[in-house]
C-alpha cells in the first residue's frame, strides 16, 4: 500500500468531483499501462534498451493510480480517507490546541430566538443542547448534543436514549446569540472540532 497522497496521485484535490476524479484516472491508467508502454517501446525499437529502474517506476505508479483510484470512487472509502486526512493534518501541525474527552466538555444550553424580532421563545420552547470548550482565544469548541451522543453511543457501545432537559448535569449557558454547530470532522474513535474563533482545533478521543 502506497503511503502517497491518493488526490496528488490522480493530480486532483479533495474538493475534486467523482467525474474528476475518473476523469483524471482514464488519462493515467492509460499512460501508465503496461501494455500501453511496451507498444511504445516496441515502435520505437527500444524495449530491450528500456531501463529497469525507470520500467520499474512505471509499474509502481500504475499501481499506485489504481489504488487511489479504488480508494476514492467508493465514497465511504473516501469519506474515511477524507477524515484520516484531516486527522494527520492536525496531528502534524501545532495547530491542535488540546486532546480530551467528551467528559471534559461542559454540556449546556440555550433558548431558541425569534428569527424576526431576536427575542427569546416562550418559556415552554425547545432548547438548543450542545457541548463546549473553552479555548485561550476566547472561543469555544462546540458540538451539538445529537453529535456528541451519537459518538459516545458510536464508540462506548452506549444505546441509553439521548438525554433530555431535565438532566442534573445540564448548564445554562449561551453562545452570543448564536449556537451554530461547528465543523467536525469524525474518523475512527476520534472528532476534530475547530474553534468558532480562531485556527486551533481540539482532538475528542471516545
Amino acid at each position: 500500500m502506497t503511503t502517497r497522497n491518493y488526490y496528488d496521485i490522480l493530480n486532483a484535490n479533495p474538493n475534486s468531483s467523482i467525474d474528476e476524479l475518473k476523469t483524471n484516472y482514464k488519462q493515467l491508467i492509460l499512460q501508465y499501462h503496461p501494455d500501453k508502454l511496451n507498444q511504445h517501446y516496441q515502435q520505437e525499437d527500444e524495449l530491450l534498451a528500456m531501463d529497469k529502474a525507470t520500467n520499474e517506476q512505471s509499474a509502481q505508479e500504475f499501481v499506485d493510480i489504481t489504488e487511489a483510484w479504488n480508494c476514492l470512487k467508493d465514497p465511504i472509502k473516501r469519506k474515511e480517507y477524507d477524515a484520516q486526512l484531516m486527522l494527520n493534518k492536525f496531528h502534524t501541525h501545532s495547530n491542535t490546541y488540546a486532546t480530551i474527552t467528551l467528559n471534559d466538555m461542559k454540556r449546556t444550553y440555550h433558548k431558541t430566538r425569534n428569527l424576526d424580532t431576536n427575542e427569546l421563545l416562550l418559556p415552554d420552547a425547545h432548547y438548543y443542547y450542545y457541548y463546549a470548550y473553552d479555548c485561550r482565544c476566547g472561543g469555544q469548541y462546540i458540538i451539538d448534543d445529537d453529535s456528541a451522543e451519537q459518538f459516545r453511543r458510536k464508540h462506548n457501545n452506549d444505546d441509553a436514549a439521548p438525554r433530555t432537559q431535565n438532566n442534573d448535569d445540564v448548564d445554562k449557558g449561551g453562545v452570543g446569540g448564536s449556537a451554530a454547530k461547528n465543523d467536525v470532522y469524525e474518523e475512527i474513535g476520534e472528532l476534530i472540532v475547530e474553534c468558532n474563533e480562531c485556527s486551533l482545533v481540539i482532538i475528542l478521543n471516545a
